[in-house]
């Protein structure tokens, strides 16, 4: 049974996920460890690293970030903004196509308010187009392409 807890980025537990290169190459923020530090202590604007506002719309509580332990074990992150969009999950590199992934969609869609207070909106996420594993992921657990964002991500909702 997978357990989530809210996560503290000063623990540091998801450190080395985020280095493996199937994780590493989605991520588009210079200092990923500084972003959440500064999201979870809810700063309410981020700057990359040439100093341009990058995400000035996230509040300290409408971001939730929960690390998922298999009994004592940490197997996987998901970060979730409300209104509801999933920003990242990480499933630990030992942990990944055995189900994990799978498993944290189908609790939050079942139990989203568990986890967000007042969710507002239909669940979503926006995917790179080359993320191969998160597009069949999402779409295996009910999400459809809804449109098109950029030339380098769609948006996935989750269908009803």
């Amino acid at each position: 049974m997978l357990i989530w807890r809210k996560y503290d980025t000063y623990n540091g537990e998801v450190e080395s996920w985020l280095k493996d290169y199937a994780v590493k190459r989605f991520l588009n923020i210079d200092c990923f460890w500084d972003y959440y530090s500064a999201i979870i202590s809810g700063v309410n604007d981020i700057y990359d690293s040439q100093g341009n506002l990058e995400l000035g719309y996230i509040q300290g509580k409408n971001y939730f970030v929960y690390l998922i332990y298999d009994d004592d074990l940490p197997v996987g992150l998901i970060e979730i903004y409300n209104p509801l969009c999933i920003c990242t999950v990480i499933i630990a590199p030992e942990h990944r196509n055995k189900g994990v992934g799978e498993a944290v969609l189908r609790e939050l869609i079942t139990h989203t308010p568990n986890y967000i207070p007042n969710p507002e909106g239909q669940l979503s996420a926006v995917i790179e187009n080359s993320n191969i594993a998160s597009i069949k992921l999402f779409t295996k657990v009910g999400f459809i392409e809804k449109n098109e964002v950029d030339r380098d991500n769609k948006c996935y909702i989750l269908r009803k």
